[in-house]
């Protein structure tokens, strides 16, 4: 495991051992619904999913779709021993997104949510999102703008890299907003291969 990896398992025990499991689940709740405020199709996706870049717990969790889920995170098998959902039907896999050891073109959606700037080598962690999604698939992706680079994340993001980084991807919708909060924007496009 890397340092950025380190912090990256760090900031997601911390966060859980200082919410508790009440105040950690509403945490999550809020960000399902947030994401679902821009990309409300999620919450009625059929098909066969995958999530790329889970953390501690996917928020499908919270999303009630009818969706079968794959769920994938390097970090899973270090998250499991901090907190591991009841009743899941969510398939969670220690995969890296990097290297997505599962069929081409087997996926009718993926979700890419706050992941693309904690991986090492985002254009081949797009590549195998490209590969495994299938013809006339979406990508749901986020990413923040960040006004300075933090310890989990490997490169700052902005509106030109996710158009490089994206261009073989045929975008449907995408908006920007500001978090004053946060000190940053976030981005959130539909794709479709």
């Amino acid at each position: 495991m890397n340092k950025k990896q380190q912090a990256e398992l760090a900031f997601w025990k911390d966060l859980y051992e200082r919410e508790g499991p009440v105040s950690f689940t509403m945490w999550r709740m809020r960000d399902a619904n947030d994401i679902l405020r821009h990309f409300p199709e999620l919450g009625d996706e059929a098909g066969v999913g995958l999530e790329v870049g889970t953390g501690l717990v996917s928020v499908f969790e919270y999303i009630g779709d009818d969706s079968l889920i794959a769920s994938i995170d390097p970090l899973q098998l270090h998250y499991e021993k901090i907190y591991t959902p009841d009743n899941s039907d969510i398939i969670y896999r220690n995969d890296s997104g990097e290297s997505i050891g599962l069929d081409d073109e087997y996926f009718d959606w993926v979700a890419c949510i706050n992941t693309i700037d904690h991986t090492l080598n985002s254009r081949k962690m797009l590549a195998e999102i490209y590969r495994v999604l299938k013809p006339g698939g979406r990508l749901y992706f986020q990413v923040n703008f960040d006004d300075q680079l933090t310890a989990p994340h490997y490169t700052k993001w902005s509106t030109f890299h996710v158009e490089l980084a994206l261009a073989y991807f045929t975008l449907i919708r995408a908006e920007i907003e500001r978090r004053d909060e946060h000190n940053q924007y976030r981005y959130w496009g539909v794709y479709q291969k």
